[in-house]
């Protein structure tokens, strides 16, 4: 873990008239954030490869590894073919920013930067614009700072979404937006301060998220196990007959969904017109409500009290196993449990009973064990659309022993998953708490209030 340090303040502050950045070291000035670059430059796409002189790596969105503020490495970049005239003036050098222009998300939003310190020849793609600062500042600590307007929510006030995609008003944001800066050489310790400081920070979040894969991989390798082989370690195995399945113990059986679950859908579904969705009414669950194999009951669409019986087959029930059956999330699964308001589901899921063969928690692990999983993917290879048609759900074979036994296994799995669910969530409130940590400790810097350098 890093050490704690003393923060170290400047002799004396004033107002910088900036109302993000409140007060600066005296010592500092202002300056209108255009002035800081001496070129601002559009990117280009370019033809496709050529195999010849012209071909150049076209640095994507894609590429960007904004937490590390530089570019992904060990990775295939694309290639593109360029003119002569476009490569002379778009080709990157090091310190230039890149920003991302057009893209984002609701989680992303547009505005992210990096700073490029390559030792290759490199150009960029049409959604960003390349920022060169001008040689009397230094490009690091205003790339810190740019992360620092990112953070705090500057950059979003200059998004505009007209469409499904957001565009940032990059003029705008350059010609009224300030920054603050003491001179060059602090500008420097400040911005080395803060590579030391934020490479350990990224260093222990790295080291957790791969305490995280490793956690995943232990729940999904005991839930495997257990719906397979069950949890006598020395019970006779036999051959299942079935090769996505190999052995499993003598004792349990094979058999078809059709014969232990009712599997429905909602039918002929087409969705709803925006103005058949209502404020408050009836959730309409889509793969979207289903996270990390949980219900969630956040982002709702509802739907009136007449379209949600038109469907009463496929209003929800404690103990129902959804599965997504459409799209990009198919195979991904959840069990209904504490269900705070009556809900049903739309299309993209099917909704799974299961009768007196088969507990519907044993069956709700089955589908999340890496066997089921990857008997999805099978099923779904050159599907354009990936799409479960209910006749060959109800014709998958799963192995199951008697209900006694299933029980066991599911109390099992419940207890094993939840100590390992906690694990992963320390790990993330370890990492979030370091996330927050190197955004206040980057606006700390570049703004003056703490000082690094001597």
């Amino acid at each position: 873990m890093l050490q704690s340090e003393t923060v170290k303040k400047y002799d004396t502050y004033k107002d910088s008239g900036i109302e993000w950045i409140g007060e600066i070291p005296q010592e500092w000035n202002t300056i209108t954030l255009k002035r800081v670059f001496s070129n601002r430059d559009g990117g280009a796409w370019g033809e496709e490869a050529q195999n010849n002189e012209n071909d150049r790596i076209c640095i994507r969105i894609a590429d960007f590894d904004y937490p590390k503020m530089t570019i992904k490495h060990d990775i295939d970049y694309t290639v593109r073919n360029y003119a002569t005239d476009v490569i002379e003036k778009l080709t990157l050098q090091k310190n230039d920013i890149l920003i991302e222009k057009s893209g984002g998300g609701d989680q992303t939003p547009v505005g992210r930067t990096i700073i490029f310190n390559e030792d290759f020849n490199a150009l960029y793609a049409n959604f960003m614009d390349r920022l060169r600062v001008k040689q009397s500042i230094s490009p690091k600590f205003i790339q810190y700072l740019l992360v620092s307007f990112y953070q705090n929510g500057i950059t979003y006030q200059y998004i505009k979404q007209t469409t499904g995609i957001q565009n940032l008003d990059l003029t705008n944001l350059l010609a009224k937006e300030s920054i603050v800066l003491p001179i060059l050489d602090e500008q420097q310790q400040i911005a080395n301060y803060l590579d030391k400081k934020c490479g350990e920070i990224d260093r222990v979040v790295e080291t957790e998220k791969v305490v995280i894969e490793k956690l995943k991989e232990y729940k999904q390798s005991i839930i495997t196990e257990a719906v397979t082989k069950g949890l006598d370690k020395s019970a006779p195995l036999k051959d299942s007959g079935i090769e996505w399945i190999g052995k499993i113990p003598q004792h349990w059986e094979d058999i078809k969904l059709k014969f232990c679950t009712y599997i429905r859908a909602r039918l002929g579904w087409k969705g709803l017109k925006a103005e058949e969705y209502v404020e408050e009414g009836y959730p309409l669950l889509s793969a979207f409500n289903i996270v990390n194999s949980k219900l969630i009951f956040e982002d709702l669409n509802f739907i009136n009290q007449y379209r949600y019986d038109e469907s009463p087959e496929i209003k929800l029930q404690e103990q129902d196993i959804l599965l997504v059956k459409d799209g990009a999330g198919i195979g991904k699964c959840a069990i209904v449990e504490n269900m705070p308001i009556p809900s049903t589901v739309n299309g993209s899921i099917a909704v799974i009973t299961t009768n007196y063969l088969l507990m519907g928690k044993f069956l709700y692990y089955y589908f999340l064990s890496d066997l089921f999983q990857a008997y999805i993917d099978r099923l779904k290879d050159g599907m354009g659309v990936p799409h479960l048609f209910q006749s060959d759900l109800k014709e998958i074979t799963i192995v199951i022993p008697n209900i006694s036994e299933q029980q066991q296994i599911a109390e099992y799995l419940d207890n094993k998953c939840f100590e390992i669910d906690k694990a992963i969530a320390d790990k993330e409130q370890v990492i979030e708490k370091f996330t927050e940590y190197k955004k206040s400790l980057i606006y700390e810097c570049v703004t003056g209030k703490r000082k690094v350098a001597e």
